[in-house]
């Protein structure tokens, strides 16, 4: 797997040209529990486009960027935490078992 990330400067901010490491692999549908999803991974896929997306925008206020970055880390860390869940299920009971308005 390339860990090397790539990044063009666009204004102040650094904008990815490559996926993250994190999100290169492609993980087969037949689950394995402790690998991401292909579903998983494009999740992550869709926070790159976010962050991408968001630097084109104008500055509103000074602090934005490093919000929408904590922000974008916070949804990524949910993602990647799943694998973990999943293998431990004796530990995390009655998690992973759909969606939460099933019960």
């Amino acid at each position: 797997m390339n860990r090397e990330i790539k990044t063009k400067k666009v204004g102040r901010q650094k904008k990815l040209t490559n996926p993250c490491p994190v999100i290169k692999g492609v993980i087969e549908d037949d689950i394995n529990p402790g690998k991401l999803t292909q579903e998983e991974e494009e999740i992550l896929r869709l926070t790159e486009e976010v962050w991408n997306r968001f630097l084109e925008l104008p500055i509103n206020h000074p602090m934005e960027m490093n919000e929408i970055s904590i922000k974008i880390h916070d949804i990524q860390r949910m993602i990647i935490s799943r694998p973990g869940f999943r293998l431990n299920q004796e530990t995390f009971k009655g998690y992973g078992k759909g969606n939460s308005d099933k019960g």
